[in-house]
């Protein structure tokens, strides 16, 4: 396809060893505290009556996340294929640089607020961008490369991170 660049080695060197290191300090602290809880439900009233309400994503045009369906990938944006994938992560390949899939992203996903009742855990920025929501239980990750994004879905024990 002309103009499109695909994301460089050393990048998906990155994600990858990003993600082998995550799965392993998760595996690692399930192994020695046991699975995490889940909190617990408000019990209040209004929780009751009336389930949280969720605002629909806007679509960016591209595929949806398996992890997250709501999420929409920017036009252009594939599967990462070439290597195996570990549970609870998705890898795309999404044309343009960092700070351009940061930008676009940005007007997809609610950063500095909840996505669809999961707080807002925060934002990193370095060698990539990474966005997280949720709970100890439950945490959507989202990372950023030059030509990658990187989704996770899984729960961090030690609580909700970027």
């Amino acid at each position: 396809m002309p103009g499109r660049t695909a994301m460089p080695a050393r990048g998906w060197i990155v994600l990858g060893g990003a993600a082998v290191i995550v799965s392993a300090v998760i595996v690692a602290t399930l192994a020695m505290n046991g699975p995490p809880t889940a909190p617990m439900p408000s019990t209040s009233a209004a929780s009751i009556a009336e389930p949280p309400k969720s605002t629909p994503l806007p679509d960016l045009g591209g595929p949806r996340s398996r992890l997250v369906p709501e999420v929409t990938l920017p036009v252009g944006a594939r599967p990462y294929s070439r290597k195996p994938t570990p549970p609870g992560f998705e890898f795309w390949e999404v044309p343009g640089g960092r700070h351009d899939l940061v930008a676009q992203m940005r007007t997809e996903l609610p950063t500095f607020a909840s996505l669809n009742g999961m707080p807002w855990c925060g934002e990193v920025n370095d060698t990539m961008t990474s966005w997280a929501w949720g709970y100890a239980a439950d945490t959507i990750g989202v990372s950023f490369i030059d030509g990658g994004v990187m989704i996770s879905r899984l729960p961090q024990p030690k609580g909700c991170h970027p």
